[in-house]
């Protein structure tokens, strides 16, 4: 029956190949209530090729039945799958907008038009007109992720794209100055989103194949528990993290290059700084990559968001989720 003294919690699940993370939002409140990650492959250093996707339902199924039960659920597909755009409209009605960003964007999607599941936003725009942001992902994974969900009896209410998420989450959580542009550089454990935001809209991501895994082999001696651990604990700076480092630079490099060009041809507006969340997120590293960056780089905290999970830069894709 329905009850008028429950509280409406929404459930954010970030899902990936390695591990699950998940946040449980008081809306009310705007707290995270509980919160967690667990490994669906703890003991494997790196993925096959072809991802067992039978093996990858069950850890993920079991994993679910140990999360609270929610009013709403919301998860995010990404990857290779996804594509993400800024475009620039002169103001029209929402019946033709909508038609003019699929049509525009498609011509920078590798996917064809039947094969993806398509959405945007309208955001402030840069210059004039209407800004969109689009998101483009293959309907296949989303198919597959909402499948996954319904079969553990936790169908969800909307699967969205990483940037979003993370930009609504750092807005509450920061309530950043008007106006001003932000970086967020969120690393998973194979993919790596990097998102422009201003206000609490994206205006520019990229996901790209790095992750802290990489890292992590390359200090792997023994199992890969004991690797992880060395991880929580090292120093960016060091030889064994050279070529990964290096790697994660040109990475940021590139997408720096591409934030121009995305932007129609304007100039990357100034960020205030870059904030680091993920796995890997560290004071350690975040001094390796403001020197390389020239630009300052924190690791992201828990501030007007109430969350009593200290890992904050952990669960900043799963809280975003949550937040409606």
């Amino acid at each position: 029956m329905f009850n008028l003294f429950r509280r409406q919690r929404a459930l954010g699940l970030d899902i990936g190949s390695h591990s699950l993370k998940w946040a449980l939002l008081d809306r009310k409140r705007k707290a995270v209530v509980h919160s967690g990650t667990v490994a669906l492959f703890p003991e494997r250093a790196s993925l096959p090729q072809s991802l067992d996707w039978q093996l990858w339902e069950s850890r993920v199924r079991q994993v679910l039945e140990e999360i609270p039960e929610a009013s709403s659920i919301y998860t995010v597909v990404q990857g290779k799958g996804t594509v993400y755009g800024y475009l620039e409209f002169p103001d029209l009605p929402e019946e033709e907008l909508k038609v003019a960003a699929q049509a525009e964007a498609q011509q920078a999607i590798p996917f064809p038009a039947d094969s993806i599941q398509f959405s945007y936003t309208r955001v402030p725009p840069l210059h004039k007109g209407v800004g969109v942001f689009y998101a483009a992902a293959v309907l296949g994974e989303v198919l597959r992720l909402r499948q996954v969900l319904e079969r553990s009896g936790r169908a969800p209410n909307r699967v969205e794209i990483p940037a979003l998420a993370l930009a609504r989450e750092f807005q509450l959580n920061h309530a950043p100055a008007p106006g001003a542009f932000f970086a967020l550089l969120h690393l998973g454990f194979a993919t790596t989103h990097w998102v422009v935001v201003r206000d609490g809209h994206p205006y520019y991501a990229r996901d790209f194949a790095f992750g802290m895994g990489e890292f992590t082999r390359a200090l792997q001696e023994g199992s890969w528990p004991e690797a992880e651990r060395a991880l929580s604990e090292a120093d960016f700076r060091s030889a064994r993290l050279a070529a990964p480092l290096r790697k994660l630079q040109q990475e940021l490099k590139r997408t720096l290059a591409h934030c121009t060009e995305a932007l129609q041809g304007s100039t990357l507006p100034p960020l205030l700084d870059v904030y680091l969340s993920g796995g890997g997120a560290s004071a350690n590293l975040a001094a390796v990559l403001e020197e390389h960056l020239r630009q300052p780089v924190r690791p992201d905290h828990w501030r007007y968001l109430k969350c009593p999970q200290p890992q904050a830069p952990l669960y900043k894709l799963a809280a975003g989720l949550a937040i409606q």
